[in-house]
């Protein structure tokens, strides 16, 4: 049989043992709660769309180009380009971006990008994914009809047949006519100008291939 002053001893130490095994019950609860809580914003906030884009005209790359980038309507960053003609941009999810590219002398031309409507579930396979883009620029022509331009010459959006980011293909069979009549003046412009110069020869300048039209034919957005 236990003492009286043993068995204070016991009920101490018992006591003792339960408030440590309580304490540290405590912690683990708190610590699990907070990794699932930075796994949830991890999962909300931390993908991105890397846009990795460079600027032509007359098939070599451009310098002295501004590419802003807006989002939401309004200008959040700009980059003027060097003698690579690359630009960089990281897009976050759930917003609406458009990259417009300018230059003096130039005619200017814009991109729409859409982060919305990802699901959750695979955004472990969008965490830094890089779109490649490459945005090439026209010399201005006196008389020319450009109303096109004045919206994005193509729209990327997340796709649930790519489980990946791609062109609207909708939205470039919509302007696809009008983009081929424009190409289709500047070819002829080009060629009035070479022929009335006598300087350039009058050949078709490759920059108004089909390869411009955003590659609708090979895109998968429904």
């Amino acid at each position: 049989f236990l003492s009286e002053g043993s068995l204070e001893n016991w009920v101490i130490q018992m006591t003792t043992k339960q408030n440590f095994l309580k304490m540290l019950m405590n912690r683990l609860i708190y610590s699990l709660l907070f990794i699932l809580l930075s796994l949830s914003a991890f999962s909300d906030e931390d993908w991105t769309l890397v846009v990795d884009g460079r600027v032509t005209a007359d098939n070599k790359r451009l310098q002295g180009a501004v590419v802003s980038l807006m989002k939401n309507a309004r200008i959040v960053q700009e980059i003027v380009t060097v003698g690579n003609g690359q630009f960089t941009f990281v897009l976050s999810p759930d917003n609406e971006y458009v990259i417009e590219v300018s230059k003096e002398g130039y005619l200017s031309k814009s991109i729409y990008f859409s982060t919305r409507n990802v699901p959750d579930e695979i955004f472990y396979s969008l965490i830094d994914p890089k779109f490649p883009v490459e945005i090439t620029m026209f010399r201005e022509m006196a008389g020319l009809n450009t109303s096109v331009l004045d919206n994005p010459v193509g729209r990327i959006v997340y796709s649930p047949n790519l489980d990946d980011f791609g062109v609207d293909k909708v939205y470039a069979k919509q302007i696809k006519s009008q983009l081929q009549q424009l190409y289709k003046d500047l070819r002829s412009g080009k060629k009035e100008m070479a022929k009335n110069a006598e300087q350039f020869p009058d050949t078709e300048d490759e920059s108004f291939s089909g390869d411009q039209l955003m590659n609708i034919d090979n895109a998968e957005i429904t």
